[in-house]
C-alpha cells in the first residue's frame, strides 16, 4: 500500500458507523471474528477476513505454542514462589489460561502479519487492538469502543440447571453468589444427611454428578463400603432427582462447614496475605515472561500481563482456601481411596496432590470418548486436557480399544484396568415410546482450539445445522436439536426456526432419553454421544465440520458413517428412506460399541469390586 492508505481492523467491539464515516478513503477493511464478519456483510461492506493471513500450519503452530505457554509455571524459580503446600498453583489455571490464550495469540499473529503486509499505511483500530498495533507501527488511530472491554474468566460464573414443572431452567450466576447460596444449602444438607458410622473402607468421590452416575450411587447402599462425596465446583444436589439418589444411596456429603472453624479460617486469611506478597514478586521476572509469552520472536507479555496477574491472583487465593480445607479433611478422616474422573480440574488437582501426600490410592475413571487417532494434534490435545493419567495409581478405562490407545501413548499397562463405563449402565432405564423423530446433537467449534476459530469453520458448523434442518423439514420429519452443554456452544434456535418453527431445541437435560426414542442420530464430528446411540442400536451419521488437527478417530472410521457438508443432504435422504441402509449402520455401530465398551450394564459392579480390593 502507498503512504496514507487506510486499513481498518474491525472486531465486535468496534462501531460500524466509524467504518462508514471513513469509507470515503476507500480503506482496506479486515474483520477479526465471525461476528465482525457478519456485521460487515450485513452492511454490504467489502472486507477481508483476518484468517486469510494465516496458513493451516500457522494455526497448528499457534495451538501448540499456547499449550507450551500455559505451562509458564514450570520454571523452578517461579514454581518455588507460587507453590503452596507443595502444590504449584500455576498448574491450577492451565486449562482456563489456554481458553484465553488461543484467541488472543491468533489475533496477535494476524495483526503482526497485517502490519507488515501493509507497511506505511494508516491503521484505524479499536482499543482492544490499539496497544498491540501501536507497538508495531506509529501510524495508528484508536477508535471509540462500542462497548466496554472486560475480560471474563471461564470459571467466574456457574451454570445451574433447575427442573421446574418438568422444564429445565438454566441459571448463570456469579461464583461469589454461588458460594453464598451453597453455604446456606449446606446447612440444610447437614440436617437432612446423617452419616453412617462403621469401620468399613471409605471411598471419596470427587466432583461426581449423581444423575450421570446414578447406577454407581444405587450400588453404594449394598456395597459394604462407605462413600463420601466432596463437590466443590458443583453442588451434589440441585433437584429432587439428585436429592433422592444421594439420600437413598447413604452417601455422605462432606461440606466445608463441617471442616472449617474460626481458628482455621483465621489461618487461611493470614496465609493469603503472605502469599499475595509472593505473587507480586513473581511478576518482576520480566525477561523470563517476555521469552515465554512470545511467538516467532515477538513478545506479547506486556499485553497479557494484567490479565494473567488478575486471573492467577484470584485463583491462587481461592486455592489457598481449598488446599487448607482439603488437607484438614484428610487429617480428620481416613480414606481408603479417592475416585476422580479428571486430573486436570481445579478441585481434582488439589485433591489428587493431597491424596498423594497422605498415601491414599487415586483411582481415575475414564469419563468420555477420547480421540485415538495416531496424529500429533490428537496426542497434544489429549495430553494437555488430561486424557493420560499422571498421578493416578489405577486408571479404569471402558474397553480394550482405549487400553491400546493408552498404552500407545505411554500409559503404563499395569495402571490400566479395563472395567467398562458405570455412566452407561443406566441405558436400559430408558424405554422407547411410539414417538419418532430425528435427533441432531450439536458440538461446534471451541475457543481453545485455534483451527476452530476460523470464520470458515464456524460457518461450516452453521451450514451443517441449516442443511439438516432444511432436509429433515422437506421430508416432513420431526427434528429435535440437542445443544452441547458448553457455555460457548452456538444456539441454533433462530436459524432453525427460520426454516421450520416446529423444530424443537433442547438446551438441557439427559440426551439419552432423546436418543432412545429417535429413529436417526446426527452428530457433528466425534463425541461420546455416538457410543450412547450405538448402545441404543440407532443408526448414526457424523458430519465432519471441524479440522481441529485431531485426525479421524476409530469411532468414525469403524463405528458410524461420516460425511462432509457437500454430501450431507443426499446422505440424509438415503438414510431416512432406506431401511436396509439404516440397519447396516446399526450393525456397524453395534459391532464397534461392543468392542469399545465391555461389561455393558455391569461396569458398576466391576468398579465396586475393584474398590473393595484396594
Amino acid at each position: 500500500m502507498t503512504p496514507n492508505d487506510l486499513v481498518i481492523l474491525f472486531d465486535v467491539d468496534s462501531d460500524i458507523e466509524d467504518v462508514k464515516r471513513n469509507m470515503i478513503r476507500k480503506p482496506k477493511i479486515i474483520s477479526f471474528s465471525y461476528e465482525a464478519h457478519e456485521i460487515l456483510k450485513n452492511n454490504n461492506i467489502e472486507h477481508v477476513i483476518s484468517d486469510a493471513y494465516l496458513t493451516r500450519d500457522e494455526l497448528v503452530q499457534i495451538q501448540n505454542k499456547c499449550y507450551e505457554i500455559a505451562r509458564w509455571f514450570e520454571n523452578k524459580e517461579i514454581a518455588n514462589k507460587i507453590s503452596y503446600q507443595e502444590i504449584n498453583l500455576g498448574s491450577l489455571i492451565k486449562i482456563e489460561l489456554n481458553y484465553l490464550l488461543v484467541p488472543f495469540v491468533k489475533k496477535f499473529v494476524e495483526i503482526e502479519k497485517i502490519v507488515k503486509r501493509f507497511n506505511g499505511a494508516d491503521f484505524l483500530v479499536s482499543s482492544v487492538f490499539y496497544q498491540i498495533t501501536s507497538s508495531m507501527t506509529n501510524s495508528v488511530i484508536q477508535l471509540p469502543d462500542n462497548k466496554k472491554n472486560n475480560v471474563k474468566f471461564y470459571y467466574d460464573s456457574v451454570k445451574i440447571t433447575l427442573n421446574i414443572w418438568k422444564k429445565n431452567l438454566n441459571l448463570q450466576i456469579s461464583r461469589k453468589r454461588y458460594e453464598y447460596l451453597k453455604k446456606i444449602f449446606e446447612r440444610f444438607l447437614e440436617i437432612l444427611f446423617r452419616p453412617r458410622d462403621n469401620n468399613n473402607k471409605t471411598i471419596l468421590l470427587i466432583e461426581f454428578n449423581p444423575i450421570t452416575y446414578r447406577k454407581l450411587f444405587e450400588a453404594i447402599s449394598t456395597s459394604g463400603l462407605n462413600f463420601n462425596i466432596f463437590n466443590r465446583r458443583r453442588p451434589p444436589i440441585w433437584n429432587f432427582r439428585s436429592l433422592f439418589i444421594i439420600k437413598n444411596s447413604g452417601c455422605r456429603i462432606i461440606s466445608s462447614r463441617k471442616i472449617l472453624n474460626k481458628e482455621l479460617q483465621t489461618h487461611i486469611e493470614n496465609q493469603k496475605l503472605v502469599f499475595e506478597g509472593n505473587i507480586k514478586s513473581v511478576w518482576q521476572y520480566n525477561e523470563y515472561f517476555d521469552s515465554v509469552f512470545s511467538i516467532n520472536g515477538s513478545t506479547f507479555w506486556n499485553f497479557l500481563k494484567p490479565t494473567l496477574i488478575r486471573l492467577f491472583t484470584k485463583r491462587a487465593l481461592d486455592a489457598i482456601f481449598e488446599i487448607t480445607l482439603t488437607k484438614k479433611m484428610f487429617e480428620n478422616q481416613c480414606f481408603s481411596a479417592i475416585l476422580v474422573w479428571s486430573e486436570t480440574g481445579f478441585t481434582e488437582q488439589i485433591l489428587v496432590k493431597i491424596a498423594k501426600k497422605f498415601k491414599v490410592p487415586i483411582i481415575l475413571l475414564q469419563h468420555g470418548y477420547f480421540y485415538d487417532s495416531e496424529v500429533n494434534g490428537a496426542y497434544n490435545m489429549n495430553k494437555f486436557q488430561g486424557a493420560y493419567p499422571i498421578d493416578a495409581d489405577k486408571y479404569i478405562v471402558w474397553g480394550n480399544i482405549e487400553k491400546k490407545h493408552q498404552i500407545r501413548c505411554k500409559t503404563p499397562s499395569e495402571k490400566i484396568h479395563v472395567l467398562g463405563s458405570p455412566q452407561h449402565d443406566r441405558i436400559l432405564e430408558f424405554k422407547e415410546r411410539s414417538e419418532k423423530f430425528v435427533l441432531l446433537a450439536t458440538s461446534g467449534p471451541v475457543k481453545e482450539n485455534a483451527l476452530d476459530l476460523t470464520v470458515e469453520t464456524i460457518q461450516k458448523n452453521r451450514d451443517a445445522i441449516r442443511i439438516v434442518c432444511q432436509t429433515i423439514s422437506k421430508m416432513n420429519k420431526k427434528l429435535i436439536i440437542k445443544i452441547h452443554p458448553s457455555p460457548d456452544e452456538f444456539d441454533p434456535s433462530d436459524l432453525a426456526h427460520q426454516i421450520d418453527p416446529k423444530i424443537k431445541i433442547v438446551k438441557t437435560g439427559d440426551i439419552a432419553s432423546l436418543i432412545s426414542n429417535c429413529e436417526l442420530v446426527i452428530v457433528i464430528d466425534a463425541s461420546t454421544v455416538i457410543l450412547d446411540a450405538q448402545l441404543f442400536k440407532k443408526p448414526i451419521i457424523s458430519i465432519i465440520v471441524k479440522d481441529s488437527d485431531y485426525g479421524i478417530p476409530s469411532i468414525l472410521q469403524d463405528g458410524c458413517l461420516y460425511t462432509n457438508i457437500e454430501n450431507l443432504g443426499d446422505v440424509l435422504r438415503v438414510a431416512l428412506g432406506d431401511i436396509q441402509f439404516r440397519e447396516t449402520l446399526v450393525d456397524r455401530g453395534t459391532k464397534y460399541v461392543n468392542s469399545y465398551l465391555i461389561n455393558q450394564n455391569n461396569a458398576t459392579a466391576a468398579v465396586i469390586d475393584l474398590l473393595k480390593r484396594i
